[in-house]
């Protein structure tokens, strides 16, 4: 999924909350963007689908869980602080901008190299490409190609930004005579949103449409979006507010500054998603109890886990620790490319090492795999993304 760059977040908020950092969140996505390596292996090793860590390699989509919610987050902190600061809201024309000089050119760059690099994808045609560079190609069914499938998550990211200015409409009419009603009119409206959601996943069971794209459009996870918001909106709100004033959401600064709790739950609820109770590992449609819960408890983990990475308070810990290490954090700064060409990856690897699909084989593809993306994810970030990002004030 695509990241919002720690640097970069300083540029997207625009008035006091820019300022403020959050040093362990590259430090997520580096493990997000691994959890996504690990899952397309092992499924194409088939190590996903038997063997003694299936039910784990299956639910390590998870990783596009937390994209989601950081994107949510890091997205709508400025629109947020607007709302609670009775200010206008961010420039739209900037935001997207931003938004295309960010996602566009390294996403261009990884349809090429599918194009060129994997056979598979010799001899499709050129209307197919121009589907896939304009982020369509979830809107028809079977369109994704040879070292995209994932992209379906990166088309639903980019309707998701497409989508932000238009809610800030609604937000800045939500009105409010205090900073605490405020509060209340955009939790509101954020619920709603997950009243949407799941009244379009349930409605596209009912219908019967559950085993074509229409489950990975934006509306499906809009909930998911959702929650990363509701957490800027807390995190806004007790920033500006004394804490002799927190009333309830004191609980979320709170549990902040315990993150191996935060831990634990969040990973006993993934470890839940593992079971059979969030339905077949393999790519059999669920039953919609099947798919609700495990999209739930995806939610769920993911809530818990980036807690202590948003309210980052308390003494240090082993976790802020590996989260704030070197290593992570700049494979959170190259997590974009991770993403973009980890699946074309996993292709080559097979074919060198010569392991036919479902072939087993994990732990070597897996090392082949990843060597190979982050040394091009590295590329990517020194050569398209970062000199892309420094085009951003053309537009202001």
């Amino acid at each position: 999924m695509v990241q919002t760059h720690s640097n970069e977040q300083r540029h997207v908020a625009s008035g006091p909350p820019s300022h403020e950092r959050f040093p362990l969140l590259d430090g997520y996505r580096a493990l997000a963007a691994t959890s996504v390596v690990a899952t397309h292996v092992g499924f194409q090793t088939g190590a996903a689908l038997h063997g003694p860590w299936a039910g784990l390699l299956s639910r390590l989509d998870f990783g596009v869980t937390v994209f989601f919610l950081l994107s949510g987050f890091l997205l709508y902190r400025p629109i947020a602080a607007a709302h609670l600061e009775d200010r206008p809201g961010p420039a739209v024309r900037p935001y997207l901008w931003r938004r295309f000089l960010r996602i566009m050119p390294a996403y261009w760059l990884a349809v090429l190299g599918a194009a060129v690099i994997l056979t598979a994808n010799h001899g499709v045609p050129a209307w197919r490409w121009v589907e896939q560079a304009l982020f369509v190609q979830v809107y028809r069914p079977d369109q994704l190609l040879p070292g995209l499938t994932q992209m379906w998550s990166l088309a639903t990211e980019v309707a998701f930004y497409a989508f932000l200015p238009v809610f800030a409409v609604v937000v800045t009419h939500l009105g409010g005579a205090d900073p605490r009603a405020r509060l209340n009119r955009q939790l509101v409206a954020l619920g709603v949103l997950c009243l949407v959601s799941w009244g379009y996943r349930i409605g596209i069971f009912w219908i019967g449409m559950d085993s074509g794209g229409a489950l990975s459009w934006l509306p499906a996870y809009l909930d998911w979006f959702a929650v990363g918001m509701a957490l800027a909106v807390v995190r806004v709100h007790l920033t500006r507010t004394p804490a002799s004033q927190w009333g309830a959401w004191r609980w979320v600064s709170d549990a902040g500054a315990l993150p191996g709790a935060c831990w634990l739950v969040g990973l006993s609820v993934l470890w839940l998603a593992t079971t059979s109770v969030a339905g077949p590992l393999d790519l059999t449609n669920p039953t919609l109890g099947e798919s609700s819960l495990k999209h739930a408890l995806y939610a769920v983990a993911a809530l818990f886990l980036l807690l202590p990475g948003v309210f980052a308070s308390g003494p240090p810990s082993l976790i802020r620790g590996v989260l704030g290490s070197p290593v992570l954090r700049w494979l959170g700064l190259v997590s974009y490319g991770i993403f973009l060409w980890n699946v074309t990856f996993v292709s080559v690897a097979l074919t060198v090492l010569g392991v036919p699909l479902f072939g087993g084989r994990f732990a070597l593809v897996l090392v082949v795999t990843y060597a190979l993306t982050v040394a091009t994810a590295a590329i990517s970030w020194s050569v398209v993304e970062r000199p892309a990002l420094r085009l951003r004030t053309l537009v202001g």
